[in-house]
């Protein structure tokens, strides 16, 4: 009587042919991130979404039921390597807030923090995409930061790693007033989301973070209509809640989780910032210049 041979799982088979693998990270548009696979000389490539925290691939292997196949499993374990040392695979793709559009919320008012008094000040700028200088995208290296492991509680280093600054170019500009003729406006710096999700993840490990939300309801401003966002961040066990906004429910959760954010040290550094008066452009709705940071808000 022979013996059946056991039939291999997804996982052991990736494992086995993880070293005739080439696996690189190519990418991220809107919440997927994107890899490709080369096996055997053909390319495939996998997609993991952040949002719905599941995978992709057009191989013929793919398994609807599962989510896998043995792509998708590779760059599972390509990243459980890069987590360790063990490999030069980039860490996996940071936990990333759930964007999905929520229910149309009840109309509810929402207090909202306005800047110091300051003898320019005149006029908020119309809501434009323009405003704003985005933060430059990071290339895979500073997309996926190693994540931290073994993070079991709250230390020293822990709280300064928080709230250390981050890479000038990971800082973004918008204009927060201008003033009666336009030609010049206030210029408050800010980070991106999900660079404050990397912060999380490599300082105490995608683990040891998790956000909820809840729709507060919506408020008008002199842009028009806004959403209204409350965001509760725990971390390590500890959990601290505020509230965001903005022109789409996407903006106001961004908004919301990097207040929370906020409340652990990350980026708070930038509310500390002289405000810094610069050429604008009233017609494009865009700063002309970019201020600079000080020494201090730079990493050394």
């Amino acid at each position: 009587m022979t013996t059946p041979t056991p039939t291999l799982s997804l996982s052991d088979q990736a494992r086995n042919h993880l070293n005739q693998m080439h696996i690189v990270y190519t990418g991220q548009s809107d919440d997927d991130y994107h890899f490709t696979v080369t096996h055997d000389g053909v390319e495939y490539s996998p997609v993991y979404n952040g949002v719905e925290k599941a995978w992709q691939c057009a191989c013929d292997g793919f398994d609807t039921a599962q989510g896998a196949c043995l792509h998708t499993e590779a760059v599972k374990l390509w990243r459980q390597q890069a987590r360790s040392g063990n490999g030069q695979a980039s860490p996996p793709p940071p936990q990333t807030a759930d964007h999905r559009k929520p229910p149309k919320p009840k109309a509810i008012a929402k207090d909202k923090e306005t800047p110091a008094d300051t003898t320019e000040q005149e006029t908020p700028p119309a809501a434009a995409k323009g405003n704003r200088r985005k933060p430059k995208t990071p290339g895979p290296t500073s997309a996926f930061p190693t994540p931290a492991s073994g993070v079991t509680g709250w230390t020293k280093e822990i709280a300064e790693a928080l709230l250390a600054p981050f890479a000038p170019e990971m800082v973004g500009w918008k204009a927060q007033a201008t003033t009666k003729d336009g030609s010049r406006a206030m210029a408050v710096a800010y980070v991106d989301a999900r660079a404050v999700a990397d912060r999380l993840d490599a300082t105490v490990g995608p683990e040891n973070w998790s956000d909820q939300y809840a729709v507060l309801g919506e408020q008008r401003t002199p842009n028009g209509q806004e959403y209204v966002v409350a965001c509760r961040l725990t971390v390590l066990g500890v959990t601290k809640e505020d509230v965001g906004s903005g022109e789409d429910h996407k903006a106001a959760y961004s908004d919301a989780f990097k207040r929370a954010a906020v409340r652990y040290g990350v980026a708070r550094y930038l509310y500390s910032l002289d405000k810094q008066w610069v050429a604008y452009d009233a017609q494009k709705r865009q700063l002309k210049e970019m201020p600079a940071l000080p020494a201090w808000a730079v990493p050394a």
